[in-house]
C-alpha cells in the first residue's frame, strides 16, 4: 500500500461491520496501475453518521475518488447521489459512489452483476430470500416475474408488496407447486430449517448464492439435488468488475 501525500486520491468502502477483503484487492489493482490511490475500510452504522462523513469529504480536505456501501446504507446512498445511473433509478439503492467535479455519482454494481449472470437463465418462479436493499434490486430486475420472499422480517416483506404486486410471501400453501424454480439467496441469516419444510429442492433449477460464507448450507443442498449452483464468491466478483471499471474511468 502507498504512503498517502497531498495528490493521493482516497476510496473507502463503507459497511456496518467492513472487511478486508476490498482493500486487499483494490490496493493491489491500484499499485499495478501505478495509480496514486489508496483504499480503506471504514465503520459507519447508521445514516446519520453516513451523511456526516459524506459532508466531511465535500469539505475538500482529503481528495476523493470514490467509496463501495454495504447495507445498511445503500438507500441513503442513492438519495444523496447528484448523478444516478440507471441501475440505481431502477433499484432505488446504490453500492458505488464516485466523486467527480464535485457532484456524486451513484451506481447500483449488485443491480449490473444480477443482469449479467440473469441474461440467459428464464425459470417459471423465484424465491427470494431477503427482504433489504440486494433482494430489492433483483426485485427490480425480475420485474414482472412471480417473486416468492423468504425472510425473517414480516414487516420488510409486507412492505415490498404494497409497492410491488408480482410478489408474495413464501408459505406451504403454495411453495409446494412452484414448479422451474430459482432460488437467490440475498441474506446472510435465514431460518434454514424452515426453508427446508417449504421447499422441494427437486424443482429448483438454480440457485444463486450472494453470500460469501465457507461452508454453505445451500452449496450442500445443490450437491445432493444436482442443483446448479453459483455462490457468494462469483457474485461479488461480478459485481466487483463492474465497480472496478468505474473506479479506474470514473464511469461506465
Amino acid at each position: 500500500m502507498i504512503i498517502p501525500n497531498k495528490h493521493t486520491i482516497f476510496f473507502f468502502s463503507i459497511s456496518n461491520n467492513p472487511s478486508t477483503r476490498g482493500a486487499i484487492f483494490y490496493n493491489k489493482l491500484f499499485s499495478t496501475k501505478k495509480k496514486n490511490f489508496i483504499y480503506l475500510p471504514i465503520q459507519i452504522k447508521d445514516n446519520f453518521f453516513f451523511k456526516k462523513f459524506i459532508n466531511f469529504l465535500k469539505i475538500g480536505l482529503i481528495k476523493v475518488g470514490g467509496m463501495s456501501i454495504s447495507m445498511p446504507l445503500k438507500s441513503c446512498a442513492e438519495k444523496i447521489a447528484n448523478k444516478k445511473h440507471k441501475s440505481v433509478i431502477l433499484s432505488k439503492n446504490a453500492n458505488t459512489l464516485v466523486f467527480r467535479k464535485k457532484k456524486i455519482y451513484a451506481y447500483n454494481c449488485d443491480f449490473l452483476a444480477a443482469e449479467k449472470i440473469f441474461k440467459d437463465k428464464k425459470f417459471d418462479n423465484y424465491i427470494i430470500m431477503g427482504a433489504g436493499s440486494l433482494a430489492l434490486s433483483f426485485i427490480t430486475l425480475l420485474r414482472g416475474k412471480k417473486i416468492f420472499i423468504f425472510n425473517r422480517s414480516k414487516k420488510n416483506i409486507k412492505k415490498i408488496k404494497r409497492t410491488y404486486k408480482n410478489v408474495f410471501e413464501l408459505s406451504l400453501k403454495h411453495s409446494k407447486k412452484l414448479k422451474n424454480a430459482c432460488i437467490i439467496n440475498a441474506t446472510p441469516k435465514h431460518n434454514h430449517k424452515k426453508l427446508l419444510k417449504l421447499v422441494d429442492f427437486n424443482e429448483i433449477e438454480y440457485i444463486c448464492d450472494c453470500v460469501i460464507e465457507k461452508s454453505s448450507k445451500l452449496s450442500k443442498l445443490c450437491k445432493k439435488y444436482s442443483i446448479k449452483y453459483t455462490n457468494g464468491d462469483y457474485f461479488y466478483e461480478c459485481q466487483r468488475n463492474y465497480q472496478k471499471q468505474i473506479y479506474l474511468n470514473g464511469k461506465l
